[in-house]
């Protein structure tokens, strides 16, 4: 089974932009003996990938939405797509993230670094703690959904 990113880091951001990423984060990346990281954006985050994972989801959206004709499939695509850049880690394992998407993302000093297996996140903490809030207050309805798919 292929090294996976888990648990929740707090962290600053540099006024360059860099993230130092957590030990755990950095075990993984070396693990996987890929150099490269890809970042976008997501609706209130932004999404880092291991390149080869990264490769792989593009691959999916290409073959799923190739032909789409339905305008606010191909936004997300656009959306989604258009944001990513490769971002290496530097000697210190820090991670730049461009300023286009630290601003996509509201980041500012304070941020968090949630580990999403194939991926890890990084939040604003302000808005992490937000929706930290949203969902201890509605785990119950969330975990029912969570584990009502089949």
């Amino acid at each position: 089974m292929p090294p996976k990113f888990r648990g929740r880091s707090y962290n600053t951001i540099d006024s360059k932009g860099r993230i130092h990423l957590p030990a755990r984060f950095r075990d993984v990346h070396k693990e996987l003996d890929e150099p490269r990281l890809m970042i976008t954006n997501e609706m209130s985050c932004l999404a880092v990938y291991p390149y080869q994972d990264w490769e792989k989801k593009e691959a999916q959206i290409w073959e799923r939405y190739e032909h789409e004709q339905d305008e606010e499939i191909l936004d997300y695509v656009r959306f989604y797509l258009s944001a990513a850049v490769e971002a290496p880690l530097d000697k210190q394992s820090r991670l730049l993230v461009p300023v286009e998407l630290r601003n996509l993302a509201k980041l500012e000093r304070e941020v968090v670094l949630i580990g999403m297996f194939t991926r890890f996140e990084i939040w604003s903490r302000s808005i992490w703690k937000e929706r930290e809030g949203h969902i201890r207050d509605n785990y119950k309805e969330i975990t029912r959904k969570v584990f009502s798919r089949s």
